[in-house]
């Protein structure tokens, strides 16, 4: 085993049990020994933050460990992202958007179906139930939902 695999599989393995003070010395020794950042990122980085995602929808992982992951996978970031260039991070949410000041609601508003008008907690049949489910023949039909925005 290379020197350079070695490196990519403790990053993994530091990433993934958040030791940042390790993940950044092994990221500027990688460097060093002249590791492609893009390389860096995509095989060591990126696969251990997607272990922990896998680890936590097991139920292995809690929330603590997957944001102690991600700082240890920050400090990494940090050194790998002048090198790497601006690109790949025009998507991240810490990079600020000419809308980032505007924020959006929105609601569809539709009538609930007539199981759902009911007492449908109830598991008795009322008189009320039934006077419903009566009626429910007569109505019309159930108009097609609206949907309404507001901006800021």
């Amino acid at each position: 085993m290379s020197r350079e695999e070695e490196i990519r599989q403790e990053l993994f393995d530091h990433t993934l049990n958040g030791h940042a003070p390790e993940v950044k010395a092994l990221t500027e020794e990688g460097l060093k020994l002249g590791m492609d950042p893009m390389d860096i990122l995509f095989k060591a980085l990126i696969p251990s933050l997607e272990e922990v995602g896998r680890r936590f929808e097991k139920g292995d992982f809690f929330v603590p460990e997957m944001l102690i992951a991600a700082r240890a996978m920050q400090g990494a970031l940090v050194i790998l992202r002048p090198l790497i260039g601006e690109p790949i991070f025009r998507s991240w949410p810490s990079r600020p958007t000419r809308f980032s000041n505007r924020a959006a609601f929105g609601w569809i508003e539709t009538p609930a179906p007539i199981s759902l008008r009911t007492s449908a907690c109830s598991n008795t049949v009322t008189s009320r139930h039934l006077a419903r489910s009566a009626s429910a023949a007569v109505r019309p039909p159930i108009p097609p939902p609206t949907i309404a925005m507001s901006a800021l």
